[in-house]
């Protein structure tokens, strides 16, 4: 049933991905912008980034970069395997075009579903990080985990005032001060309500009761990563999310 499942539902998801790509290639955009993030060499994932110089597309070629990073799923000889390739941007079409639109939101909701479905489905079947590699490796050879697992974001019924491409501190590990750590903690039970007191009050035993050289680490910052900002109308606040 493992195998059934994740080949089916890859194989799926690659018929859609490739229905979608040749729907947006074939609808004009009323406006498209892309740009693909340089990828890193392979064996040069530590090196430090002092540069990072992108080219934009716009019109068909931006469709066709769009289209391209969509299918992007596979191991590049060339390229990192433990970076993941990444293109940032954004399509927009005139919702009066309804039919394709419609199918457009309908395919990316089916391309969703399966991405979703075979990372739920691993998961859940296999409690090993081997494990989970050996099973993808054998229904899906080449394909890069996060490549296959990223969504793609589709916004419809005109919720969207803007969105925004800036530049993200890539999460990192750093050791904290064990006090420090606890002090931090214990002053946000104090601040938080009744429905939060019980995970921080076990939060805290559970810190207090592991050895200084044991201490969880914390996020820290190291590197940059493409970020987009969506502002849904109504909101006051921004919405980050990562770029795929």
């Amino acid at each position: 049933m493992a195998k059934n499942f994740i080949s089916e539902q890859f194989s799926a998801m690659c018929r859609d991905l490739t229905n979608l790509s040749s729907l947006i290639k074939r609808l004009p955009p009323r406006y498209a912008k892309v740009a693909a993030i340089p990828p890193t060499g392979k064996g040069m994932e530590n090196e430090p980034v002092n540069k990072i110089v992108v080219t934009e597309q716009t019109g068909r070629e931006a469709l066709e970069l769009a289209a391209h990073s969509y299918r992007d799923l596979h191991i590049n000889p060339d390229y990192s395997q433990k970076s993941a390739r990444r293109t940032v941007g954004v399509l927009w079409f005139s919702p009066s075009r309804i039919g394709v639109a419609d199918e457009i939101a309908a395919t990316v909701e089916r391309i969703n579903a399966a991405k979703a479905g075979i990372e739920e489905f691993i998961i859940s079947t296999y409690p090993t990080r081997q494990e989970r590699f050996e099973a993808l490796r054998a229904d899906c050879p080449g394909v890069m985990t996060l490549h296959l697992y990223r969504q793609i974001r589709c916004y419809t019924n005109g919720d969207i005032d803007s969105i925004r491409f800036t530049w993200q501190r890539k999460d990192s590990l750093k050791k904290p001060v064990k006090e420090e750590l606890l002090q931090r903690i214990r002053e946000e039970l104090e601040r938080s309500g009744p429905d939060y007191q019980l995970p921080l009050e076990q939060l805290i035993q559970k810190i207090a009761s592991t050895p200084e050289a044991l201490s969880p680490g914390a996020k820290g910052s190291k590197g940059s990563t493409g970020g987009k900002t969506s502002w849904p109308q109504g909101y006051s606040k921004p919405l980050p999310r990562q770029c795929p």
